[in-house]
């Protein structure tokens, strides 16, 4: 059984299961829904004028978008001004990324910087994880509370502003070459309490500056306070990644391997790619090559890769019927795959289990 509920390979997929998204979950009590995106290029055109978004999650909720891999996942269009945006999350709540970049093509690393371009703007109780955030000017216009955590943020001028209470853990924020680089231009609204927290980022100065906080008062300044609103929000605990499948092995006809501790399911790779996902502890096996699985947390991220199996011969699905046709077939009983034959089951390495 798969466990995403849309697996999608390019911009048309993606707008497809987005438009489904939207009237699924079109409110905070929608369950969550996962889109997971393949390695790949979602490249999307140009639009011109105000409040234009290429992806817009505005009226979304309860939604995880998770990449094969940050630097496999390029989601990119063009647009330009502050108002419009490659990607927009307005005020749809409960929205979860994860390892995909979302670049501005407007004038990114262009030797001629044109103005401003939005790769990411909105969001409330929004979480990233290992996302790249790519333009010059105002690159990520924040919305209310988010989080964000091992993430890269480039830009050159202001490229962090907006409004909300956010929290940035351990963030890499990348300058674009350019002098007077400016990071964030926070909005100082009474209405957030506490504004732009940044944490172990990098980089950091070397300069000598006079702190405004007193050293109590900068204590106070941690992820529960700032995101925890009137709800206890505990953003830090959606981005805890499963460990790495142990045990990993294959019998020529499946691949096994041991549960993992919280797993919403688990994701297998067949040389380096996507090949499956399921909920099982095993994966049936189509073509020889190097196999690897990685565990999924509840929202969907991927953990660590299992240690690699390397599959040369796979039994060819006539071996198998004419198995079936002798009574013998395998099955997965209490998470582990065994062999039911007319003289009992066994496990996959041959052990009689009753």
């Amino acid at each position: 059984m798969s466990c995403y509920d849309y697996v999608v390979s390019n911009a048309d997929e993606l707008d497809a299961a987005i438009a489904n998204l939207k009237s699924s979950n079109n409110s905070d009590s929608a369950p969550r829904r996962t889109v997971f995106l393949k390695n790949g290029a979602y490249t999307y055109g140009t639009l011109e004028g105000t409040y234009q978004h290429n992806i817009s999650l505005a009226k979304v909720y309860n939604v995880s978008l998770i990449g094969e891999s940050k630097d496999g996942v390029i989601v990119s269009g063009t647009t330009d001004g502050i108002t419009s945006s490659t990607i927009d999350l307005g005020d749809g709540t409960g929205n979860y990324l994860q390892d995909i970049t979302i670049r501005n093509n407007y004038d990114f690393r262009a030797e001629q910087l044109k103005g401003v371009s939005v790769a990411l703007t909105g969001g409330n109780k929004t979480i990233m994880k290992n996302v790249a955030l790519q333009a010059s000017q105002d690159t990520y216009v924040t919305g209310k509370r988010t989080y964000l955590e091992d993430c890269d943020i480039y830009g050159t001028t202001d490229f962090i502003c907006g409004g909300g209470d956010i929290y940035f853990e351990r963030c890499n924020l990348i300058l674009g070459n350019k002098s007077g680089n400016v990071i964030s231009a926070p909005s100082t609204s009474p209405d957030n309490k506490w504004g732009y927290v940044f944490r172990k980022n990098s980089p950091t100065s070397t300069n000598s500056y006079k702190p405004v906080l007193t050293e109590d008062e900068a204590q106070r300044f941690t992820l529960r306070n700032v995101l925890g609103g009137t709800d206890s929000w505990d953003a830090a605990t959606f981005t805890k990644q499963c460990a790495a499948p142990a045990d990993a092995a294959a019998d020529g006809a499946a691949l096994q391997w041991a549960a993992v501790e919280n797993a919403l399911c688990y994701v297998v790779f067949k040389d380096g790619e996507y090949a499956g996902n399921t909920t099982a502890t095993s994966f049936n096996l189509s073509a020889a090559g190097t196999y690897s699985v990685r565990a999924a947390n509840a929202m969907g991220g991927m953990g660590e890769p299992s240690a690699p199996v390397e599959v040369k011969t796979v039994t060819s699905v006539s071996t198998v019927s004419s198995c079936e046709e002798r009574g013998v077939y395998k099955k997965t009983q209490n998470g582990q795959l065994v062999i039911v034959s007319p003289q009992g089951v066994f496990s996959a390495s041959g052990s009689r289990l009753k």
